[in-house]
């Protein structure tokens, strides 16, 4: 069960058929029903392997219904508490239909490859729903960019759990697959952790990404600020317009630059905290300058609870203004 402001509750079934033996395919879907806007949503994922010991799957996916690009991390039950809670949906939703086939390769557990094609119609949604426990309304779920997106994309993941480089690439266009749009995007992030000694720990992580070509639509470009970005500012609040005007209502933008970093002190074995340092931008220009000056910082203070998953963040914008300190619940660890 989840809730969100664009189909309310929401009812729902993963069903998964999973084995790690020789050839032998796996399985999972997703099944959903919105209670308040009477839609249907379900999708399914195939893995067979072509090799010995799982080394190389072809993945088939298909999907109809309400999807959303994940911009923050944050998980189903953590919007759907912030939903219900605090009238926060950290969401923006869209209606797709569509399919993609890759081919998957993995070396051991710090190496994993993909490649494939994709095709997807895009239809905007709109906020049907206000209730929460707390006052006020849910903000407007934006537009997309509608339309059928056909493109190539790849995908590499090298490192550990704490330790890793991820890159990805999407290309679509005329001189790809015929479709509603043209462009190239790319996305990469840098994740480390440095060990001061037992209790002690340092995380880092970098991340960018932008249009190489063409401009991004909606549902492909880059939001930040609050929740998973930049945490002491509201929910995609950083956007430097572009010089010459851009949109009359812009949403994302067209490149960004992230960069975060923790230091945690463990007091005790389930018990944690952690001060933090977040800045970034995200720019409505793709060929604007990037400079540090424009960067917008934050910082602040956690303590994390590691038996109950439960982080709770208190940052702080440090732009000189009187905004009020912004306090998080997390269930999972924000990088």
């Amino acid at each position: 069960m989840g809730y969100q402001r664009v189909d309310g509750w929401t009812l729902g079934l993963v069903p998964s058929f999973l084995t790690g033996r020789d050839f032998e395919p796996s399985a999972w879907g997703r099944l959903s029903y919105g209670l308040k806007s009477e839609r249907w949503s379900g999708g399914v994922t195939v893995l067979q392997p072509l090799l010995s010991r799982n080394r190389l799957w072809l993945r088939l996916d298909g999907f109809a219904g309400t999807d959303f690009t994940d911009q923050t991390g944050i998980s189903d039950p953590e919007n759907s508490l912030a939903a219900v809670l605090f009238r926060e949906d950290y969401r923006d939703y869209h209606r797709r239909e569509g399919a993609s086939a890759s081919l998957v390769f993995a070396a051991r557990r710090w190496l994993r490859l993909e490649a494939g094609v994709r095709t997807d119609d895009f239809t905007s949604l709109e906020r049907i729903v206000n209730w929460s426990i707390h006052s006020g309304e849910f903000r407007p779920n934006p537009p997309v960019d509608e339309g059928t997106l056909r493109a190539a994309f790849g995908c590499a993941r090298v490192g550990t759990r704490f330790n890793y480089l991820e890159l990805a690439y999407e290309h679509c266009g005329e001189d790809v697959f015929e479709g509603d749009f043209d462009y190239a995007r790319v996305a990469g992030t840098l994740r480390g952790r440095l060990r001061l000694g037992r209790r002690q720990h340092v995380d880092v992580r970098l991340a960018g990404g932008g249009a190489l070509s063409g401009a991004l639509p909606v549902q492909r470009q880059f939001v930040l600020g609050g929740l998973g970005t930049v945490r002491g500012y509201d929910y995609q609040s950083l956007l430097l317009p572009a010089a010459s005007g851009g949109a009359a209502e812009p949403y994302g933008g067209q490149k960004m630059v992230l960069a975060n970093a923790e230091y945690t002190f463990a007091i005790d074995r389930d018990f944690d905290i952690f001060l933090f340092y977040d800045t970034g931008m995200a720019y409505e220009d793709r060929d604007a300058d990037v400079e540090l000056d424009q960067f917008r910082d934050s910082a602040g203070l956690g303590v994390e609870i590691e038996d109950a998953g439960l982080r709770v963040t208190v940052a702080k914008a440090l732009d000189g203004s009187d905004r009020d300190p912004v306090v998080t619940v997390r269930l999972q660890q924000m990088f």
